[in-house]
């Protein structure tokens, strides 16, 4: 059963590797047939090829890489209150990136994890720019 803090220590986990750069350990902490709709591409993402495109960038899908923006922070915030089944989570909310100018970008996300054998995976991301009324 997932508990509240190994959610926590994913999303930590999410962070530290976005801000190192790190692309192999951010694809590590996806589970293999994880989905991603990321936030600066509207193509979904359903293979670890595609996921890597997005993070690491790619002439040939024309991504620009997303762990190359160098960023200062990236941190998850707001209200969110996972909702636990079991082996299963969802957590929705917003987190910020912010770059080497100080820039802060604001998104909100849905993580679904699943616990396997010990190792909570995401399988599920879906991540958008924050929504601003006209």
């Amino acid at each position: 059963m997932i508990v509240v803090d190994e959610i926590r220590r994913a999303q930590e986990a999410w962070s530290r590797a976005v801000v190192a750069g790190d692309a192999d350990a951010v694809k590590g902490l996806y589970g293999v047939d994880a989905v991603l709709k990321p936030t600066l591409s509207a193509q979904i993402r359903r293979t670890p090829a595609s996921r890597a495109a997005y993070f690491e960038g790619s002439e040939e899908t024309g991504d620009g890489g997303f762990l190359k923006a160098n960023w200062k922070e990236a941190r998850f915030f707001g209200e969110g209150a996972p909702v636990i089944r079991g082996d299963f989570a969802t957590d929705v909310g917003k987190y910020a990136f912010v770059g080497q100018d100080g820039a802060e970008t604001v998104a909100d996300f849905t993580f679904v994890y699943e616990k396997v054998e010990g190792e909570i995976k995401i399988i599920s991301h879906h991540s958008s720019l924050e929504y601003a009324s006209a």
